[in-house]
């Protein structure tokens, strides 16, 4: 069980990762642009981080 909470929270981390990287690619897919100088950061990109981090850290946690 805890295997699959860490897998589906690197699944999140790299969705997140890619919406911050590739965002021409995906901004069709979210209406939510948070606009910074030079930079467009996605919020949902920022919830898929937070999210993926959190569940690795439960994974983690039930682990050990």
């Amino acid at each position: 069980m805890a295997w699959v909470i860490i897998i589906i929270g690197f699944i999140e981390l790299i969705e997140g990762l890619i919406i911050l990287i590739w965002p021409d690619k995906v901004k069709n897919y979210f209406r939510l642009w948070i606009e910074w100088p030079n930079r467009k950061f996605i919020l949902p990109s920022l919830i898929s981080l937070i999210v993926g981090l959190i569940l690795i850290a439960i994974g983690i946690r039930l682990i050990g």
